[in-house]
Protein backbone atom coordinates (compact mmCIF):
# COMPACT_ATOMS: atom_id res chain seq x y z
CA UNK A 1 0.00 0.00 0.00
CA UNK A 2 2.79 2.44 0.79
CA UNK A 3 4.31 1.95 -2.68
CA UNK A 4 0.97 2.71 -4.32
CA UNK A 5 0.48 5.75 -2.10
CA UNK A 6 3.94 7.05 -3.00
CA UNK A 7 3.35 6.56 -6.75
CA UNK A 8 -0.04 8.25 -6.67
CA UNK A 9 1.18 11.23 -4.68
CA UNK A 10 4.34 11.58 -6.76
CA UNK A 11 2.36 11.54 -10.00
CA UNK A 12 -0.44 13.77 -8.74
CA UNK A 13 1.90 16.70 -8.19
CA UNK A 14 3.02 16.81 -11.82
CA UNK A 15 -0.01 18.08 -13.75
CA UNK A 16 -1.98 21.22 -13.00
CA UNK A 17 -5.27 19.31 -12.96
CA UNK A 18 -7.64 19.91 -10.03
CA UNK A 19 -9.91 17.02 -11.06
CA UNK A 20 -6.99 14.61 -10.97
CA UNK A 21 -5.89 15.91 -7.58
CA UNK A 22 -9.42 15.63 -6.20
CA UNK A 23 -9.60 12.11 -7.58
CA UNK A 24 -6.44 11.15 -5.71
CA UNK A 25 -7.76 12.77 -2.51
CA UNK A 26 -10.96 10.74 -2.70
CA UNK A 27 -9.12 7.56 -3.72
CA UNK A 28 -6.71 7.79 -0.81
CA UNK A 29 -8.95 9.52 1.73
CA UNK A 30 -6.70 12.57 2.01
CA UNK A 31 -8.58 15.46 3.61
CA UNK A 32 -11.86 13.67 2.98
CA UNK A 33 -13.41 10.26 3.46
CA UNK A 34 -12.20 7.61 1.05
CA UNK A 35 -14.79 7.37 -1.71
CA UNK A 36 -13.90 5.38 -4.81
CA UNK A 37 -17.06 6.49 -6.63
CA UNK A 38 -16.11 10.15 -6.28
CA UNK A 39 -12.53 9.34 -7.22
CA UNK A 40 -13.68 7.62 -10.39
CA UNK A 41 -15.85 10.60 -11.38
CA UNK A 42 -12.91 12.99 -11.01
CA UNK A 43 -10.54 10.63 -12.82
CA UNK A 44 -12.99 10.27 -15.72
CA UNK A 45 -13.29 14.06 -16.05
CA UNK A 46 -9.52 14.34 -16.15
CA UNK A 47 -9.18 11.42 -18.57
CA UNK A 48 -11.66 13.06 -20.94
CA UNK A 49 -9.21 15.95 -21.18
CA UNK A 50 -6.43 13.51 -22.08
CA UNK A 51 -4.68 13.04 -18.75
CA UNK A 52 -2.51 9.90 -18.82
CA UNK A 53 -2.29 10.07 -15.02
CA UNK A 54 -6.07 9.74 -14.76
CA UNK A 55 -6.20 7.01 -17.40
CA UNK A 56 -3.63 5.05 -15.43
CA UNK A 57 -5.54 5.59 -12.17
CA UNK A 58 -8.72 4.22 -13.76
CA UNK A 59 -6.73 1.23 -14.97
CA UNK A 60 -5.51 0.71 -11.40
CA UNK A 61 -9.07 0.80 -10.12
CA UNK A 62 -10.15 -1.89 -12.59
CA UNK A 63 -7.00 -3.88 -11.93
CA UNK A 64 -7.36 -3.81 -8.16
CA UNK A 65 -11.15 -3.99 -7.99
CA UNK A 66 -11.24 -0.88 -5.79
CA UNK A 67 -14.41 1.04 -6.57
CA UNK A 68 -15.06 -1.00 -9.70
CA UNK A 69 -15.52 -4.67 -10.43
CA UNK A 70 -12.17 -6.31 -11.01
CA UNK A 71 -11.81 -6.38 -14.79
CA UNK A 72 -8.33 -7.05 -16.22
CA UNK A 73 -9.50 -6.43 -19.80
CA UNK A 74 -10.81 -2.93 -18.99
CA UNK A 75 -7.70 -2.26 -16.90
CA UNK A 76 -5.60 -3.19 -19.92
CA UNK A 77 -7.56 -0.77 -22.15
CA UNK A 78 -6.97 2.13 -19.74
CA UNK A 79 -3.30 1.26 -19.33
CA UNK A 80 -2.94 1.27 -23.14
CA UNK A 81 -4.51 4.73 -23.37
CA UNK A 82 -2.08 6.09 -20.78
CA UNK A 83 0.88 4.28 -22.35
CA UNK A 84 0.08 5.77 -25.75
CA UNK A 85 0.66 9.17 -24.15
CA UNK A 86 4.05 7.98 -22.94
CA UNK A 87 3.15 7.55 -19.26
CA UNK A 88 5.90 5.31 -17.88
CA UNK A 89 3.93 3.60 -15.05
CA UNK A 90 1.34 2.53 -17.65
CA UNK A 91 4.08 1.13 -19.86
CA UNK A 92 5.38 -0.81 -16.85
CA UNK A 93 1.88 -2.11 -16.11
CA UNK A 94 1.58 -3.30 -19.71
CA UNK A 95 4.93 -5.05 -19.45
CA UNK A 96 3.75 -6.81 -16.29
CA UNK A 97 0.53 -7.87 -18.00
CA UNK A 98 2.47 -9.17 -20.98
CA UNK A 99 4.75 -11.04 -18.62
CA UNK A 100 1.89 -12.68 -16.75
CA UNK A 101 -0.52 -12.83 -19.72
CA UNK A 102 -3.37 -11.71 -17.47
CA UNK A 103 -6.21 -9.92 -19.17
CA UNK A 104 -5.48 -11.52 -22.51
CA UNK A 105 -7.67 -14.22 -24.01
CA UNK A 106 -6.02 -17.59 -24.21
CA UNK A 107 -4.68 -18.38 -27.66
CA UNK A 108 -5.99 -21.55 -29.24
CA UNK A 109 -3.42 -24.28 -29.49
CA UNK A 110 -2.54 -25.62 -32.90
CA UNK A 111 -2.23 -29.38 -32.93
Amino acid sequence: MSDLLFKLLRDARQPNDPDLLMGYCHYLGLGTRRNYGHALRYFLKSAQRGSPWAEYAIGLMYDSGKGLDHNPVKALAWYVRAAQRGYLPALCALAEIQESKRGAPERPRIA
